[in-house]
């Protein structure tokens, strides 16, 4: 996972449940070794997706959850 992907994953949360089968599997699709410079850069580029894709989403059901709550 690197120090960048531990450092984003505890961050954000749901490391075990979300973060690391999406890390697992971009480092399966590259064919990158984890452990290795290159599986950390994958690792770090596939969790800061991984949050910001969980992070729009929320915003946009916080958003629609409001106007149903307000009517």
């Amino acid at each position: 996972m690197g120090v960048v992907g531990t450092y984003i994953a505890f961050l954000s949360g749901s490391l075990g449940d979300v973060r690391l089968p999406v890390i697992t599997a971009a480092q399966k699709i590259t064919k990158v070794e984890a452990g290795t410079p290159q599986g950390d850069a994958i690792a770090a580029i596939a969790v800061s997706t991984s949050v910001f894709a969980t992070f729009s989403l929320l915003t946009i059901f916080v958003l629609i959850g409001n106007q149903i709550v307000g009517l």
